[in-house]
């Protein structure tokens, strides 16, 4: 168990099968505290007042970086906030970690805020700074440029509940993790996670590019305002899609013998498909999608 600092060196009836009409709600959590804000409103120097007067908390910096591990057995959850750089985060023999699970940074070119990391219950927490959960100080002036390493051994695969990446900008790769609950938020950059495997997958997307690749087998939801999003689940079929588009593009890729029946609620844009409904495939539908559109591209083809 570790715990501290890094250390420095409800289902809605589909009524008809393709229902097409002119409203688009879209929901409000997607640019609001707890749902995705952009990087403007998420990242705000964070400050203490103190007998009216407001003062800045300094956070402990590094020019070279922070290690920590927790081990493996320990963790079911795992949550990521981070502020910008390249981050990786991938699967590895557990041999490879002794078992445990590897958080490394590194700082380059000047000097950056030390991580913080906590392993509390059964969560490990990795944030890019300490104060509001790692998401702050977007335009602090911090010269030094992260990058992130966690590595996972493959025996948690089969016990890890939920990945939660909050992403305000950067680059972030995310390899070879199972769990029943993946979470992604992201406020600008790309993120790309591959070869996954969940049964709940949640993708809130104010901007910037994001694609998932792998297998679904629960539940699959998108709140998108803007940027490129590609969401693929070869293997399995999502029994239900949910979720809002205001602009840009999205495609999901399902199997090719998967029948969806669709629910589209579209002020604008385009949403097209080369799968069948449940009345052309005469046998029930296997995903039901349910979804808001403002504007933007939406594509479901098969994977």
């Amino acid at each position: 168990m570790g715990n501290g600092m890094g250390v420095p060196p409800d289902d809605t009836a589909m009524g008809l099968p393709w229902v097409l009409t002119a409203k688009a709600a879209v929901r409000p959590g997607l640019v609001a505290p707890g749902g995705l804000l952009g990087c403007g409103a998420w990242l705000v120097p964070a400050v203490s007042e103190i007998d009216g007067v407001v003062q800045s908390d300094t956070p402990e910096t590094t020019t070279e970086g922070s290690h920590f591990e927790v081990d493996s057995n320990e963790i079911k959850r795992i949550e990521l906030n981070w502020l910008a750089g390249n981050v990786d985060v991938r699967v590895v023999p557990g041999a490879e970690t002794h078992g445990k699970i590897v958080v490394d940074e590194k700082v380059q070119s000047g000097s950056s805020p030390v991580m913080v990391c906590d392993a509390v219950g059964e969560e490990l927490a990795i944030n890019y700074m300490e104060g509001s959960e790692g998401l702050s100080g977007c335009s602090m002036g911090w010269r030094g440029e992260k990058s992130l390493t966690v590595l996972i051994p493959d025996d948690l695969n089969d016990q890890l509940e939920m990945l939660d990446v909050e992403a305000a900008s950067g680059r972030y790769e995310i390899a070879g993790v199972s769990c029943r609950r993946l979470n992604l938020g992201v406020a600008s950059g790309e993120l790309n996670a591959t070869d996954v495997t969940a049964g709940t997958v949640d993708v809130a997307q104010a901007s910037g590019r994001v694609n998932v690749e792998g297998s679904i087998d629960g539940a699959l939801s998108i709140d998108q305002a803007s940027g490129d999003c590609s969401v693929v689940s070869r293997d399995a079929t999502p029994g239900k899609i949910t979720g809002t588009l205001m602009s840009g593009t999205l495609r999901v890729g399902l199997p090719a013998d998967a029948i969806v029946d669709c629910a589209v609620d579209k002020m604008s844009g385009s949403f097209t498909t080369t799968l069948p409904n449940s009345v052309e495939a005469g046998m029930a539908a296997t995903c039901t999608l349910d979804f808001d559109m403002s504007s933007g591209n939406f594509t479901l083809d098969a994977a």
